[in-house]
């Protein structure tokens, strides 16, 4: 349709440790942000984030990692999110995160999606 804009897209890798999850919120908020949330869209997809991420890390090796690939679109952010070294997602442990979502890659990647 149009041309992707190098900023709609940001790719982010960090240890599978809890203490990470600032960095990936930080780089949330700003894909958030150029995406035009409100205060409420961006609470909610900082908290979808959140979850998602210990989701991933409650059972990846301490030496692993997880990459994150955010995308902007017009109504919508969409965050896949996987770890390097991690056992299958469990459906029920992520099934309230963000507004839709899909486990992909033997439910070792969680995609999910909040709409403004």
């Amino acid at each position: 349709m149009g041309t992707r804009r190098a900023s709609d897209e940001i790719r982010l890798t960090v240890p599978a440790e809890v203490d990470y999850v600032s960095v990936l919120r930080v780089a949330t908020r700003v894909v958030a942000g150029r995406a035009g949330f409100d205060d409420d869209g961006r609470s909610r997809l900082l908290a979808a984030a959140g979850a998602a991420f210990f989701a991933l890390v409650r059972d990846a090796a301490a030496t692993g990692s997880v990459t994150s690939l955010m995308r902007t679109s017009r109504h919508r952010v969409v965050l896949e999110l996987s770890a390097s070294s991690a056992n299958p997602l469990d459906p029920d442990a992520v099934v309230d995160i963000g507004d839709g979502h899909e486990l992909l890659d033997g439910a070792r990647t969680l995609r999910f999606w909040v709409d403004r």
